[in-house]
């Protein structure tokens, strides 16, 4: 006999309690687990009823059926809502019904693996240029999803052939296909935006093949080098083919990093090494060296495996200048490093016979021109932003960044700080009412609006007019405003968003001002803080950012702050703004509705808004506190979180088992199961989820 609460449809209390802890965190099935696994029966399918829309779980197990390595997708993101190496390793249709059972909202996706490949259209002119190669080539596609933005082309990989993930800008490269194989995530129908337009395949081994010359003649179509494996180079020491010098410093540097710093550092230092190296075995040698100090050191073949996965890296180089940003972040100067390491001798002004290779490089002599077309840090937006700089400010819904904006950019046309000829206000985010009531304002004040759509201007060539700019000399004083920043980029891809940053970065270094209004996601942070939307790439890239949010909304009157949580500038850390929400007030009203509320005020309203907040946000911080302090077992946190509020252990227990679950979009934080059954407690975050995506993908 089994038991059949555990192998069928309701499992036991224990069990329940056990499996979220299995899958997200312990890679090796648990003994008792695959017992079951053997005497249980296959779960029955939730079949969907006729001309009903098909639900995720029927989809999910469907697609898993087929041969798919299925993943549930947090909605309406590109964001695994698991870990995927714990998930794959428990896959099967009793877990994915347990998952979706519990979230029924989650989307379909799938981990493409070693032996599949996805073709990414996303424009007419990719997939005019996808079927020309299928024709040359005579190759047939027999498994086609539709998306929002093109076509999803299914194969099967050869045997044999290489190919590798790869992304291009659509905005540069609207003919380019985006790559999906390995470890790359794929949204499947009914996601939404994903509907099936060809399905003759009944499996993935029903799926088309193509071979390595196929892959290789896209690639060659996209630009790219054809994908190899890189070759298989046994260590050795250290030769002279690095530049004595620089592994000397390299050496040096890597002397003030600590090995057990965190994983985003550790990476940045192999990354920088092996671009500074060329991805030699010197340089392998030389990190596995450094790694091996530490108590996290992986072992040698962990160490090579993550170093032969930049040999295809494609993006922007990480250099030298990224680890002497962790020295510095250590609290020692490179340069003492440098001078200490390094003797200095007389220098040889022999005169070369032949210019060296990077001279035309060179900026100097330039140093009066540079002098010249320096701009001083005169504030352009309220005081918040700053001419010559990228500013970018998020915020929920409603919350009136654009009427603010639009409202400090007026007062700065009046006070003449902005001049309106240089000013091109891009309305991206507006129905026809909106954008002609902004027309009309625009038009008042003398500065430029655009509309996608309008003139012939296009959102998706951005880039290309800001490229113009930055070549005919026009950047310089001209200050663009983009409302909303996700139209004219997509913050969740790592390489769009770079892309995007290069090119900003350019504009202003040649006197233009960028300012974008953006959004921020759904849920707020383990603090309650509002989280910004997408990557980190914009924000790492900008100069500085605000976040926008809503201190009180009532009697008529919204109040809202602007919290600055990066800057390169005279910028206050803080600033309060408040307008009217009456019904009916008119755009011109609401605008001179908008004050500015002085540091005083701000102060005694926020102090007495603190006071009126959720009783339970000082027991939420305090075990949020504790868990990140390194207090994690369930008693001691229990004990430390009441005796920092002054509650009760028993108000603290209700409060840490209500924000207890495994839903990183509906909980804090949960739990795993120690040595003795101890309950040890972790914060969750979907931001966590990006990274491991962000790391798996590098």
């Amino acid at each position: 006999m089994y038991n059949n609460s555990l192998a069928g449809g309701s499992a036991s209390p224990a069990a329940s309690t056990l499996l979220p802890a299995i899958v997200q965190h312990d890679l090796d099935e648990p003994a008792w687990l695959k017992w079951i696994k053997t005497l249980s029966p296959p779960p029955k399918p939730v079949n969907t009823p006729p001309g009903e829309p098909e639900t995720m779980v029927d989809a999910a197990l469907r697609w898993h059926q087929f041969g798919l390595q299925v993943i549930p997708v947090v909605p309406d993101t590109k964001q695994p809502a698991c870990k995927w190496d714990p998930w794959l390793a428990a896959l099967s249709p009793s877990n994915i019904n347990l998952h979706w059972s519990r979230h029924p909202d989650h989307q379909v996706g799938a981990i493409a693996g070693p032996d599949l490949i996805v073709f990414d259209a996303d424009t007419p002119e990719a997939e005019v240029a996808f079927n020309q190669l299928m024709k040359a080539l005579d190759v047939s596609c027999n498994h086609i999803v539709s998306t929002s933005r093109g076509e999803h082309y299914y194969f099967r990989l050869a045997p044999g052939a290489v190919a590798k993930s790869d992304s291009h800008s659509t905005m540069k490269h609207p003919e380019r296909l985006d790559i999906k194989t390995g470890r790359a995530l794929v949204v499947l129908p009914p996601s939404p935006g994903k509907v099936m337009s060809l399905e003759e395949a009944e499996s993935v081994t029903d799926l088309n093949q193509i071979d390595q010359a196929f892959v290789d003649a896209v690639y060659h179509h996209n630009g790219r080098n054809i994908p190899r494996e890189p070759e298989n180079r046994g260590l050795h020491n250290p030769s002279l083919e690095l530049h004595h010098s620089r592994l000397c410093e390299i050496n040096a540097l890597l002397d003030h990093i600590d090995p057990d710093c965190s994983y985003d550092d550790w990476r940045t230092v192999l990354m920088a090494v092996h671009h500074e190296s060329g991805g030699s075995d010197d340089g392998l040698a030389l990190v596995d060296s450094w790694s091996s100090k530490g108590n996290k050191y992986p072992g040698t073949a962990k160490v090579e495996k993550k170093w032969r996965s930049f040999d295809q890296f494609g993006g922007f180089p990480v250099t030298i200048g990224s680890i002497r940003h962790l020295v510095s972040d250590a609290g020692t100067n490179p340069a003492d490093i440098c001078a200490e390491e390094f003797e200095v001798v007389e220098e040889d002004n022999t005169p070369s016979s032949e210019a060296h290779a990077w001279a035309k490089f060179s900026l100097r002599g330039m140093s009066s021109q540079f002098e010249a077309e320096m701009q001083d840090q005169v504030p352009i937006l309220g005081d918040i932003a700053i001419r010559g700089q990228w500013t970018v400010l998020y915020a929920p819904p409603n919350a009136g960044k654009t009427l603010l904006t639009l409202k400090l950019v007026t007062e700065g046309i009046q006070s003449g700080k902005i001049d309106p000829e240089q000013v091109y206000y891009i309305n991206a985010d507006d129905n026809h009412h909106g954008l002609t009531y902004k027309l009309k304002l625009a038009e008042e004040h003398g500065f430029h609006m655009l509309a996608p759509g309008y003139q012939d201007f296009r959102a998706d060539s951005f880039l290309d007019y800001l490229q113009t700019l930055n070549r005919n000399g026009q950047a310089k004083n001209t200050v663009v405003f983009l409302d909303t920043l996700k139209k004219f980029t997509d913050l969740m891809d790592k390489r769009r968003a770079s892309d995007f940053g290069r090119e900003v970065r350019e504009f202003t270094s040649k006197g233009g001002t960028m300012i974008c209004l953006a959004h921020v996601n759904k849920n707020r942070g383990a603090d309650e803080k509002l989280v910004f939307a997408g990557t980190t790439d914009i924000t790492d890239d900008a100069d500085c950012y605000y976040v926008i949010d809503t201190l009180s909304d009532e009697n008529d009157v919204r109040t809202v702050e602007f919290e600055n949580r990066k800057s390169r500038g005279m910028v206050p850390k803080r600033a309060v703004y408040q307008y009217s929400t009456a019904t009916g007030i008119g755009y011109r009203d609401l605008l001179d509705s908008v004050q500015r509320v002085d540091d005083t005020q701000a102060t005694a309203l926020k102090t007495a808004l603190s006071a009126a907040a959720d009783p339970r946000q000082p027991v939420i911080k305090a075990i949020v506190a504790a868990i990140k302090s390194g207090t994690t077992a369930k008693t001691r946190l229990i004990e430390e979180a009441a005796k920092t509020t002054g509650e009760s252990k028993r108000q603290v227990q209700n409060v840490l088992e209500t924000e207890t679950g495994d839903n990183p979009t509906a909980h804090k934080w949960n739990f795993t199961i120690g040595e003795r059954g101890m309950m040890n407690y972790e914060l969750l975050s979907l931001d966590d989820d990006i990274a491991d995506l962000e790391d798996l993908q590098n």
